[in-house]
């Protein structure tokens, strides 16, 4: 599946000359509701709180999210320095969780989930309950961001200060394009000199793509003035005939 993260120029230049990607914590998101679920049909009389029941996930799990879609001006506003950063799109093939969007914060079932760990000690069957029933839920009105998450193990990353970084190049991962803003003032020469570590062929800026806007819609075009095509979520269109 095809998924874009959306940066300001400084952090855009870093993951691509480091082919890395900061991993958000659980705890500390954009929305201070995400990720936070409840529990449901815990022992009565003996109220669990959630942050210490869920406690392993905020200490060992990042997340990484991204977006599936590349022409949303909103998104461009909100993520990429009002359009003066630019989006890395991916090529990944396992690990994806969409993000569902609703009205109703997620609950976890206690009885069902507590059976899974063992002598109260976290389990892979716990991590694989939890996960998608309480770390993928969002408010209705982030919905304009069709997202999608990869759960990452935090020890299994590089920590630089207080962040961990994951490498964006492996099996299951692979950078296939580099979208810059419309307001951004990056040039394709920039984005392959900084992208040396993982693509041997300087010269070849068919990957490279420039965000325009449209005439009649508000939505973007996706242009690469080297190949003359435009990238829509669908198909390439080639302008030359």
């Amino acid at each position: 599946m095809t998924v874009y993260h959306y940066f300001n120029e400084q952090h855009g230049l870093d993951a691509l000359q480091n082919v890395r990607l900061k991993a958000g914590r659980l705890f500390d998101l954009n929305d201070p509701a995400d990720c936070r679920p409840r529990l449901k049909n815990g022992p009565q009389g003996n109220k669990v709180n959630p942050a210490n029941y869920f406690k392993f996930f905020y200490q060992e799990v990042g997340v990484l999210c991204f977006c599936e879609g590349i022409e949303d001006p909103v998104v461009w506003t909100h993520y990429a320095d009002s359009h003066k950063g630019l989006a890395i799109g991916f090529e990944i093939t396992a690990g994806l969780f969409q993000v569902l969007y609703g009205n109703k914060p997620p609950a976890v079932d206690y009885v069902e989930a507590d059976a899974l760990r063992k002598d109260g000690k976290v389990t892979n069957e716990f991590i694989r309950k939890v996960i998608p029933e309480g770390f993928r839920q969002k408010a209705e009105s982030w919905s304009y961001e069709r997202e999608q998450r990869i759960f990452v193990d935090l020890g299994r990353l590089t920590m630089i200060g207080p962040h961990y970084f994951a490498s964006i190049n492996t099996p299951h991962m692979r950078i296939i394009r580099v979208v810059l803003g419309c307001r951004s003032k990056l040039t394709p020469s920039d984005i392959s000199r900084a992208s040396k570590k993982f693509r041997r062929n300087v010269e070849d800026r068919s990957w490279i793509f420039r965000a325009r806007m449209k005439a009649k819609s508000f939505n973007l075009e996706i242009f690469n003035s080297s190949t003359k095509t435009v990238l829509d979520s669908s198909y390439i269109q080639n302008l030359s005939g």
